[in-house]
């Protein structure tokens, strides 16, 4: 499942990988580099040619919106979650 996030200061639209907490695991279990974890952050998004400064952004925006689903979910059907 992709989603678009927009970076707001110039409107770039970035489609990304959904993170889901099997993601979490393999993360956790990765080398102790930062460079293999980068790696592994950056295969969620899938836009070519980002900057590095582009692709934070990104990604913190993924997390805001992961957020703001779970939140809503866990209003909406708390039973969805178990």
């Amino acid at each position: 499942m992709l989603v678009e996030v927009e970076i707001p200061f110039n409107k770039k639209k970035v489609q990304l990988n959904v993170f889901k907490f099997k993601h979490i695991n393999e993360l956790h279990w990765l080398k102790n580099s930062l460079s293999s974890k980068i790696k592994f952050l950056e295969g969620f998004i899938q836009t070519p040619r980002l900057s590095a400064v582009e692709k934070f952004i990104s990604l913190m925006l993924l997390r805001s919106e992961l957020i703001l689903l779970y939140l809503y979910n866990e209003i909406t059907n708390p039973l969805m979650l178990i």
